[in-house]
């Protein structure tokens, strides 16, 4: 396989999902703070940075649930909450206040789900940062 050949024999899914790619930058984060090598921080902070072309700009925030080359226009609330835990670990205050902004704003949406103290899964999909939320099973 080639690097960004996303349609090559075994790749499985070449879906750039928000979450995963924070859960990597949390991976190298805790190494470097276990090792001392600060080399592996800034790989965390640099995929922080690459993750930040996922956010929405509106009054719901949060990140984007796919990048590109198969970018998705909803925003997951698991793969904003990854993001706020990247971001508290790497000290990002405004990525953190962003997501935060936007699992908050989760709680109690959806259809039939308003009175169980329960949070939509996110938002749905039909237009970039889609502000819509769809039915949920949660």
């Amino acid at each position: 396989p080639q690097a960004g050949n996303y349609q090559a024999p075994f790749v499985t899914d070449g879906g750039v999902d928000t979450g995963n790619n924070a859960w990597v930058a949390l991976a190298f984060a805790h190494y470097a703070a276990a090792t001392g090598a600060a080399c592996y921080a800034t790989v965390a902070r640099d995929i922080l940075a690459a993750l930040r072309r996922g956010a929405c700009h509106d009054a719901l925030g949060g990140f984007l649930g796919h990048l590109a080359p198969y970018r998705a226009n909803y925003r997951s609330t698991e793969h904003n909450i990854d993001m706020f835990a990247l971001a508290k670990v790497l000290d990002s205050n405004q990525e953190l206040a962003h997501a935060h902004r936007f699992v908050h704003s989760m709680y109690g949406k959806g259809h039939g789900h308003e009175s169980t103290g329960t949070y939509s899964t996110g938002t749905a999909a039909a237009h970039h940062c889609d502000y819509s939320v769809p039915p949920s099973p949660v």
